[in-house]
């Protein structure tokens, strides 16, 4: 596997070798996290590049052959029937057979500022005609901080979760197992992260970065709260998803009544009870 110094030298020389390439950025985790060690990164790289440049780049791509063997890529092209739009940004994804991984971005010059607003974290590489030290790019993770909710993103959220519940409920009872999975995972279980994410992100005054698919969030909750969040992944029978069911809206209901008092928030216990009686009732068959 080649080491982060060689791949950031490849991305330089590959640069150099097309002729065209103006400035090189580098996005994502790369600028402000200390994972040197950490071989699976993502080399997130933006080529700022004339604009009559970007249709032979584009159609004419050997040039990333230099890169190394690709074991698999993706582009725009590959998820959409449109005409490439060759006045606008695109993305080669790269996945390398000695797994490192480019995501590597042409820029159109016409484009940059565009490019600086959505993507300003941000460290150049190389900007010999400073098209891109004019823009304020930064190296610090604040921007992905998780912000305190107001008292409707929290009232939303809440009720969203308490609304949802049934679903799953109907679904264990008819034997829809998809139905009754589909609603517990993806709407039931994706508000109850939310709530961790709040709780975990107000213990540290909303400044921190709880990653790209909450992949910092265990490690910044507690051991006994992790392991739960875990355990309520497993919904393989009816029976582990109405007791990992259950046992989710206590701890929603817990948190989320913790987390209202201490933010000066206002929460529904009526409906959390109503809910938490109903469910019950209907899953005991599955619950004894």
């Amino acid at each position: 596997m080649r080491t982060d110094a060689q791949m950031f030298q490849l991305i330089n020389d590959v640069a150099e070798k097309l002729g065209v390439v103006k400035a090189i950025a580098l996005n994502g985790s790369k600028v402000y996290a200390n994972k040197e060690n950490d071989p699976l990164q993502d080399f997130d790289i933006i080529y700022v590049v004339p604009d009559n440049q970007m249709e032979n780049l584009i159609d004419h791509h050997t040039w990333l052959d230099e890169f190394g063997e690709i074991l698999v890529m993706q582009t725009p092209m590959d998820l959409t029937p449109k005409p490439i739009d060759y006045t606008k940004r695109f993305n080669f994804l790269m996945l390398f057979k000695d797994e490192r991984r480019v995501d590597l971005g042409l820029v159109p010059e016409s484009q940059v500022a565009l490019w600086a607003k959505r993507d300003p974290i941000a460290k150049i590489l190389f900007d010999p005609e400073n098209i891109l030290s004019q823009y304020d790019l930064q190296t610090t993770d604040a921007k992905y901080f998780r912000k305190m909710p107001n008292q409707g993103a929290f009232m939303r959220h809440s009720n969203e979760f308490w609304w949802t519940i049934p679903y799953v409920v109907k679904g264990i009872l008819r034997n829809q197992f998809f139905y009754a999975a589909d609603h517990y995972y993806e709407n039931v279980m994706g508000e109850f992260l939310i709530i961790i994410e709040w709780t975990t992100a107000g213990k540290h005054d909303f400044k921190v970065n709880l990653g790209k698919n909450l992949s910092n969030l265990l490690t910044l909750g507690e051991h006994e709260q992790a392991e739960k969040i875990q355990k309520f992944t497993d919904f393989d029978s009816y029976e582990k998803m109405a007791h990992n069911l259950v046992e989710m809206m206590d701890m929603f209901n817990e948190l989320a009544t913790k987390f209202a008092a201490d933010h000066d928030l206002v929460y529904n216990s009526v409906e959390a009870q109503n809910v938490t009686e109903y469910t019950k009732e209907k899953l005991q068959d599955y619950l004894n």
